[in-house]
């Protein structure tokens, strides 16, 4: 047996146990693996006002407490199962972004009665899931929150020392892209089109020629992107992380920030490039459209329309700086502890 496998069977079997012996007001189910729905619910459990809170990858010995299943792929399987629970729990479910001819949606109606409320990031989801029979009153929409003590401006030597250490040349703009975008959890060599690599490629591709770019990369999963670039010929490289709280220092070498989506349920690093003093381009996808005010803390454009406001941006050092210090002032209301303080008034305090 690997050692990975062999942590995960622990980490059921430890949680089995505590859900017996642990008691807490909420319960946050996540998936059994160091994912970033992982790292949300240890945010949003420890940040918690009123109420105790932990995170757990099994439902079962969790009675009269408050279930929060973190993802819907934690409650509803693809053919319409649902994840056993003890019915003496308040049940909620969060579902982040609806991706294009999944099935699930289909089942909403008969299995819609098993939730006390539904979660969702953004306005895009919640709209989705009331067309499909949620009543509106039983959607909450509570954004994603970012760790202002953990992704904060660089100093300028800080900033320049990682851009030496990671062998950009002085005279390039870096680009970000952190997230994974290929599909399964190897190579990455097939594109996970939802996320828009191939967008991000061809956006990189015809700008290229006007500007002396260079892509910094991090998660898993990058292949397709890497062969784009290296076929292109932009410089990039490639860094792995192996929590979410450590790509926050790779913010610190970027010029700005690419997000070419094409649904999201955050994304959380538009909020950690905010965050980290960086200015953002994004696609219109997830929490961009509920708490952005395009052209003042963000620019926001359709994936056919990424690549002027991206040559402006990377044209104008000054309108990156204004973008980024407007986005600071924005990004200070969605700090972890602001989002648990709402996940507790607008969500747990209502069952």
């Amino acid at each position: 047996m690997s050692t990975s496998r062999l942590r995960s069977r622990l980490r059921v079997v430890r949680d089995l146990c505590r859900n017996v012996v642990q008691r807490a007001d909420v319960h946050y189910l996540v998936e059994n693996a160091i994912w970033s729905i992982r790292h949300d619910g240890l945010m949003i459990t420890r940040s918690l006002p009123q109420r105790k809170g932990r995170i757990t990858v099994r439902a079962e010995g969790i009675k009269n407490s408050v279930l929060h299943f973190g993802s819907v792929n934690t409650w509803l399987s693809p053919n319409g199962a649902i994840r056993p629970s003890d019915d003496s729990n308040r049940r909620v479910v969060t579902w982040f972004h609806v991706v294009p001819g999944d099935g699930r949606l289909d089942h909403l109606a008969r299995v819609a009665g098993r939730v006390n409320l539904w979660h969702t990031s953004c306005t895009i989801t919640r709209d989705i899931l009331t067309e499909h029979g949620i009543p509106a009153d039983q959607v909450v929409v509570v954004p994603l929150g970012v760790d202002l003590k953990t992704f904060f401006p660089p100093t300028p030597e800080k900033r320049a020392k990682l851009r030496q250490d990671l062998g950009i040349p002085e005279d390039h703009l870096v680009i970000g892209s952190f997230q994974k975008d290929g599909e399964g959890w190897l190579a990455g060599d097939k594109p996970k089109l939802i996320k828009g690599p191939d967008i991000f490629c061809d956006t990189l591709e015809a700008l290229h020629r006007e500007h002396k770019l260079f892509v910094l990369l991090t998660g898993p999963a990058r292949g397709y992107v890497q062969n784009r670039l290296k076929a292109i010929g932009i410089p990039f490289a490639h860094r792995s992380c192996p929590t979410p709280n450590h790509v926050a220092p790779y913010y610190h070498a970027l010029d700005c920030y690419l997000i070419t989506s094409r649904a999201e349920g955050g994304p959380k690093p538009m909020l950690e490039a905010m965050a980290s003093g960086i200015p953002v381009l994004t696609t219109p996808v997830g929490m961009a459209k509920d708490i952005l005010h395009p052209g003042e803390d963000a620019l926001v454009a359709t994936s056919e329309h990424l690549v002027e406001p991206l040559h402006t941006l990377l044209s104008e050092p000054s309108l990156r700086e204004r973008v980024a210090q407007n986005a600071l002032s924005t990004v200070a209301q969605y700090d972890w502890s602001c989002i648990a303080r709402r996940y507790e008034t607008e969500i747990y305090d209502r069952l």
